[in-house]
């Protein structure tokens, strides 16, 4: 009985959905993100905000901690097990379900032709990179954006909103094997043998 309780849990576990939903908003000097995390079938919910730069500032603080933990961390270690991984990473990527992406910018340049101009121009931008991010993401909603031009002065402000989800499981598995990749090419590294890395990526 006890057996069947642990395996039901774990399955329960694996196919659970982890939702995320930030917002940024970029409005000087007002710029911030906040983010919300639901899973555990709606009993876990997180929910934090941050300065923009102080988010930034603590990425770079445990890039830091990361690397100086780790002596073998760097750009040329890192690289070649990304490229090990690549497809693994894809396929999490592609798994991800993405239900909301709303990006909206308001650009003044002082005057409304240069505001036009200039509106036209993020305009262009943004249907690029969301052309590029609907070809590589799992999108279930089209996403939306808007441009405003402010023909009054001169202003840039940005606010974007992504509520995304992805199953447990897919997390888990993507992380043991990234977990794993790394811990035996670390080995390699210690012991100066990681040719068979370097045939898989093709040298670096």
């Amino acid at each position: 009985m006890i057996v069947l309780c642990i395996i039901a849990f774990t399955l329960l576990i694996l196919i659970m959905n982890i939702k995320f939903e930030f917002i940024i908003k970029i409005h000087t000097p007002q710029n911030t993100i906040s983010l919300k995390i639901i899973t555990l079938y709606g009993l876990v919910r997180i929910k934090r905000e941050f300065q923009l730069s102080e988010f930034v500032s603590k990425l770079n603080e445990r890039e830091q901690d990361f690397v100086e933990e780790d002596s073998t961390a760097s750009l040329d270690t890192i690289f070649p097990v990304l490229k090990v991984l690549y497809k693994d990473i894809v396929m999490f990527i592609k798994k991800i379900k993405i239900y909301i992406l709303e990006w909206s910018s308001q650009i003044g340049l002082g005057d409304a032709a240069s505001s036009a101009i200039g509106a036209g121009t993020v305009w262009s931008i943004k249907g690029t990179i969301i052309a590029f991010l609907q070809s590589k993401l799992n999108f279930k909603r089209s996403p939306e954006i808007k441009v405003i031009p402010d023909f009054q002065g001169f202003s840039a402000q940005t606010y974007i909103k992504c509520m995304l989800k992805l199953k447990a499981g897919n997390a888990i598995w993507t992380g043991y094997k990234v977990l794993k990749t790394w811990k035996n090419y670390r080995n390699e590294m210690d012991t100066g043998k990681y040719d068979h890395i370097k045939q898989q990526v093709g040298g670096f």
